[in-house]
């Protein structure tokens, strides 16, 4: 919906989807995450707890994401 302008802001998300721009926000920033904390996520081998740590602010690099959650990065 954003990608392709339906909606302009995540407020307007928020308000179309009857929820917070709070929740919105964490939702987009798990988008950022490296592809082995979304198999992770899908596997449900990864605490809930660290997800939502990762949701309110990702590290940018892969490889520190991969620590916080304890995944070896690779090499």
């Amino acid at each position: 919906m954003l990608e392709r302008g339906e909606i302009a802001s995540m407020k307007e998300l928020a308000e179309s989807e009857s929820t917070d721009n709070s929740y919105v926000g964490r939702i987009i920033n798990l988008t950022l995450l490296a592809p082995e904390i979304i198999a992770g996520i899908l596997d449900d081998t990864i605490p809930d707890v660290q997800i939502d740590r990762l949701g309110i602010s990702p590290p940018l690099l892969w490889s520190e994401q991969l620590r916080l959650v304890g995944i070896a990065a690779p090499s």
